[in-house]
């Protein structure tokens, strides 16, 4: 079986090689705000005084997640809205990429705040 990068997957979805060559790096940085998107789920987002339970705040890591989360949806509305309707036969595959793309863009929206950390 094939395995293919990330990044291929998602410049596989256009036709257009000049258009690709032109989209390599809005794709690299997809690419990397997923990883970083995934890195930053795995930790906290909200601290919860032990004092006073009803005093929280924000990490660092949930500040860092929303604005990369605000780069991220630019760039696959940046993406999608230059995929071109291809024809019947290699429709499926343009589908498949567009619901791809919207997959991992309702699962970054999922922002994750019961996530807690307590801290003094």
């Amino acid at each position: 079986m094939l395995v293919i990068s990330r990044k291929e997957q998602l410049l596989n979805i256009f036709d257009n090689d000049d258009l690709k060559a032109v989209l390599t790096p809005i794709v690299s940085d997809v690419v990397f705000l997923e990883e970083k998107l995934e890195e930053l789920r795995k930790l906290p987002f909200i601290r919860v005084s032990e004092k006073n339970q009803a005093m929280q705040k924000a990490t660092p890591a949930s500040k860092m997640y929303k604005e990369f989360l605000q780069q991220y949806n630019n760039c696959i509305k940046t993406l999608t809205s230059l995929i071109d309707v291809k024809e019947a036969e290699g429709e499926d595959a343009l589908l498949e990429g567009i619901k791809m793309l919207r997959e991992r863009l309702v699962l970054c929206q999922d922002f994750g705040l019961h996530k807690c950390k307590k801290f003094n």
